[in-house]
């Protein structure tokens, strides 16, 4: 009996925490009886009754007890600890919506109690979830075996074309593609309308700056030389997709393996949104996505095989190639892989007994190389087309919401050298702190003064690091409502571009086209399945799984070539964690979860690289 309440009880909380909604503090003085404000606070813990509470807790202690039947009773000490840290974040995300700060949880009792009620029924659900998840994953035996079916052979081919059947509709319904603001500010530059920057990275401003001038140039109109850069866009990104399909079929990924990674590029609408869209982050992420499939290959490769090392220079090859464009297609793309290569360099190192040497020169010097030509071809560009450096503040989000926050509330406290130090950097400190949006730092970015010195920056950030021990709140909230997108599952990113007023047509196709497609886009990212498939904070919750099941099936394995083929994929991950690192350091969430495609784009395949590591180790 004991147990079945038990189970009762979990499911009543983790209902609880699915649908409870968390309120701003309410204030003793807007009640004219203490009572009366009590009972206020009593009702906002409980909340209101609901029926589908109690359906959805009878539903959840069903769960309960059919996993604790079917699942293992195995101590877990490290998913225990991950699933407390994510249980709070829908919480605190809630709060963060709700007010934009955590007022909501931590600034009165009864949002406290509520927060610690949600966080525990989240983090009953999430445990048990990933429990029988895990153990799902580890009753799977399938052995790598050659693939009958559809799959059989020519899986790139195939893969690539499923892709432009699916996409291509879509892309002449929206013709001459879906913009956005940044496509039009690159073409603007090349036509003299724009001083030529490197805000947006110059090789591909010239790709489709060119080609749309082309098109204005012979074709008559620049939305076909645009609907031309489409072309070669959707050509690399298929190509980017299907490769992965393909190296999963030559590691001996099964037929079904295959197939929900291909349904997953077709069904989830962000693929066929950016498909459409003409963007930077398309060829970026196409680049990027062929560079970790070198990557993994190269790792978790059998060194000592003769078929790895014939093609051995053929991958090394395409990770230089991969990494080059990953650097010429996004200016982040350089920290990206300076700041990937040395973590897992320092990951190689550090099992430098186990490791063959020329594995670690395998990862060194395609990379070294990709970041040495792509550095000198973006400074060739730059110099050579005399174009003006306009990156400083980008790097600068964070700080700059943070003082932008602090003004807001505390700018009367400043003294007159710690107002000029502000100034000097981001101009009127009255203007910063009106300009301030939580949700993204493009208004107070845009007062960031380019003729400002590395003095002056320090002078600011003197006073940026003083003011944090006055007001670390302050520092805090801001921080957490500029982030917390990326780690929440409950927040909606769905992105489909609206950019008006350019002198290029938008109508589609045919006439509402466009605006067809947008609500159709919108409307599946309001739909629960393929939102989810497309959530920023779902995929990031997904790296984390992954890491956490590599880790433990490798500290489980007593073989050691096996434990080292898990340690070395886990490695493979690590550029994913710098992309985060990046998007946390981006200029907002809300209306850029583009930021997060490397993570959401390459997790498909190695998750499925990942089941082939423990399904080859049987």
């Amino acid at each position: 009996m004991k147990k079945y309440i038990g189970y009762g009880a979990a499911g009543l909380l983790s209902s609880y925490a699915v649908l409870h909604t968390l309120e701003a503090p309410l204030s003793a003085a807007d009640y004219a009886e203490r009572v009366n404000y009590i009972r206020a606070c009593l009702f906002t813990i409980l909340g209101d009754y609901s029926f589908p509470l109690i359906l959805l807790a009878a539903a959840l202690a069903f769960f309960f007890g059919a996993a604790s039947r079917y699942t293992p009773e195995e101590k877990m000490p490290g998913l225990t600890v991950l699933c407390g840290l994510l249980s709070v974040v829908p919480v605190l995300g809630q709060s963060l919506s709700c007010t934009g700060d955590l007022r909501c949880v931590f600034g009165w009792v009864p949002g406290f109690i509520s927060g610690l009620l949600m966080a525990g029924g989240y983090f009953l659900l999430l445990l048990q979830l990933l429990r029988m998840v895990y153990f799902l994953i580890e009753r799977s035996r399938a052995r790598q075996c050659p693939v009958t079916g559809f799959w059989a052979d020519r899986p790139f081919l195939k893969s690539f074309l499923l892709l432009a059947a699916c996409n291509g509709p879509i892309l002449l319904l929206s013709y001459p593609g879906n913009l956005c603001y940044d496509i039009w500010g690159q073409l603007s530059m090349i036509i003299g309308e724009a001083q030529l920057t490197t805000h947006h990275p110059l090789l591909h401003t010239l790709i489709a700056g060119g080609l749309a001038s082309f098109g204005k140039a012979f074709l008559g109109s620049y939305e076909k030389g645009i609907f031309l850069y489409m072309i070669l866009q959707d050509l690399l990104f298929f190509s980017a997709l299907a490769a992965s399909i393909a190296f999963l079929h030559r590691r001996g990924a099964s037929g079904k393996m295959l197939t929900a990674v291909q349904l997953l590029y077709l069904l989830t609408p962000v693929y066929s949104n950016m498909a459409s869209t003409a963007i930077k982050d398309v060829p970026f992420v196409s680049c990027f996505l062929l560079y970790m499939i070198f990557l993994t290959e190269v790792l978790t490769g059998e060194h000592e095989d003769e078929k790895y090392r014939t093609a051995l220079p053929k991958l090394l090859t395409g990770m230089s190639l991969s990494g080059i464009f990953v650097i010429l297609f996004r200016n982040n793309g350089r920290p990206l892989l300076i700041l990937s290569l040395v973590l897992i360099c320092i990951g190689l190192l550090r099992r430098r007994k186990e490791v063959p040497g020329e594995l670690f020169l395998s990862i060194l010097l395609p990379t070294v190389v990709a970041i040495l030509v792509g550095s000198g071809v973006n400074f060739a560009l730059a110099k050579g087309l005399d174009a003006r450096t306009d990156n400083t503040a980008e790097i600068l989000s964070v700080p700059m919401q943070q003082t932008a926050r602090y003004l807001q509330l505390y700018r009367n406290e400043l003294t007159d050298d710690q107002r000029s130090a502000i100034e000097a950097v981001w101009g009127d400190v009255n203007e910063m702190a009106a300009s301030y949006d939580p949700k993204i730092s493009d208004p107070v970015k845009a007062l960031y003064r380019k003729d400002c010195s590395t003095s002056d920056l320090m002078g600011y950030f003197g006073v940026w690091f003083g003011s944090f021990f006055r007001h670390p709140g302050v520092y805090f909230d801001a921080f957490a409502v500029h982030i917390y997108g990326w780690l929440d599952p409950g927040v909606s990113n769905s992105v489909r571009y609206e950019a008006t007023d350019l002198p290029i047509s938008q109508e589609g196709l045919f006439h509402g086209a466009s605006r067809g497609l947008m609500f159709l886009y919108r409307t599946l990212g309001r739909f629960t399945p393929t939102g989810f498939l497309e959530n920023v904070g779902v995929w990031t919750w997904v790296l984390f799984f992954l890491t956490y099941g590599l880790r433990r099936r490798r500290e489980k394995d007593t073989d050691v070539t096996n434990r080292l083929s898990r340690e070395l994929l886990s490695l493979a991950l690590i550029p994913l964690y710098v992309s985060l690192l990046i998007c946390i350091a981006a200029p907002a969430f809300f209306l850029h979860p583009r930021y997060a495609f490397p993570i959401m784009f390459t997790l498909p395949y190695l998750t499925g690289i990942a089941l082939l590591e423990k399904r080859a180790t049987k």
